[in-house]
């Protein structure tokens, strides 16, 4: 009988730790603006060159209501998670992560102005990403030049969702309901607004 209780025991103080262990999903905010993305891939390079725009976006945490970051304190946190998916489910993903022993020491963070109005800046590979915090209660992204490594041309079919998530789980999420994809003899635009 001591030997079924301690056996109870066991299985379910396992079953809880399995639950606690279960990560907790987060949630996209649906940025309420205007937003932008172009896409341009070549057969010749297999990379995908993104520029993204949205406007109107919930802020961080960190920025929300009464709170402040200071200039020079970083209010998002990488790495970041950049993801394209469109209604058939292609997925294009990069991550952007200054850390990342790639980036060997040319990639950098900053934040200029804290937060509210100030803006976080991510440098990689050529490429930025950057939060604009105008309010306490708006945020604008912007990329340029981020690339992709795809040997799939990214035609992408409408909707396509763009999500960019930061490791706090600070989540942005743009629907484009309009894309116009042209495909020439060696690769693809895609301009989706």
């Amino acid at each position: 009988m001591n030997m079924f209780k301690a056996r109870t025991g066991l299985l379910l103080g396992l079953g809880m730790a399995m639950l606690t262990a279960v990560p907790t999903t987060v949630h996209a905010n649906l940025c309420k603006g205007n937003g932008r993305l172009l896409l341009r891939w070549s057969k010749k390079s297999t990379i995908a060159v993104v520029v993204f725009s949205a406007t109107s976006c919930d802020t961080p945490a960190a920025c929300a209501g009464d709170a402040s970051v200071t200039d020079g304190t970083l209010a998002t946190k990488a790495p970041i998670t950049f993801t394209i998916k469109d209604a058939k489910g292609k997925t294009l993903t990069s991550t952007i992560d200054p850390a990342a022993p790639s980036c060997a020491g040319r990639c950098g963070r900053v934040n200029r102005g804290g937060c509210p109005h100030g803006a976080d800046t991510y440098r990689v590979a050529g490429g930025v990403l950057r939060y604009a915090f105008a309010t306490a209660e708006q945020t604008s992204m912007n990329a340029s030049k981020l690339r992709i490594a795809t040997n799939d041309p990214p035609t992408l079919s409408a909707p396509v969702t763009v999500t960019v998530s930061d490791a706090n789980g600070y989540t942005v999420e743009v629907r484009f309901n309009t894309c116009q994809p042209r495909t020439t003899g060696t690769g693809v635009a895609v301009n989706c607004s």
